[in-house]
């Protein structure tokens, strides 16, 4: 016997849809909230170009002091916060905008990633 589906219509940036299809067992108002965000992160990262430039001072790319985020300089005027991950480094940053960022640093592959952005009011 099949299980009914759950679908949840997405509205991206550009206005295409996105359709989210789950079992119906696993529709709570969280578990759409969770695979929307990370939809919408998804389809961020492959919109937007992100390349950082890091101080190294004892150790390589220390932290975050420069990135270019679609083709737009940022300078990082301070490191609100820095945690780490099994395999990745994150860094809360402010930068000369006044806007707040958390970057994600896959060690890994070397990679970065834009997770946040916060609006300064």
């Amino acid at each position: 016997m099949y299980e009914p589906l759950c679908r949840v219509v997405l509205a991206s940036q550009e206005h295409r849809r996105s359709i989210l299809t789950l079992r119906q067992s696993s529709c709570t108002a969280w578990t759409v909230a969770r695979f929307a965000r990370k939809m919408v992160l998804a389809s961020m990262e492959k919109e937007m170009e992100l390349e950082v430039n890091c101080y190294s001072g004892r150790k390589a790319d220390e932290r975050p002091v420069r990135f270019r985020l679609d083709k737009r300089d940022y300078t990082v005027e301070e490191v609100l916060d820095q945690w780490y991950g099994p395999d990745d480094a994150f860094y809360k940053v402010r930068a000369q905008d006044g806007n707040v960022y958390v970057l994600r640093r896959q060690m890994s592959a070397g990679s970065w990633h834009l997770l946040a952005f916060r609006h300064s009011t």
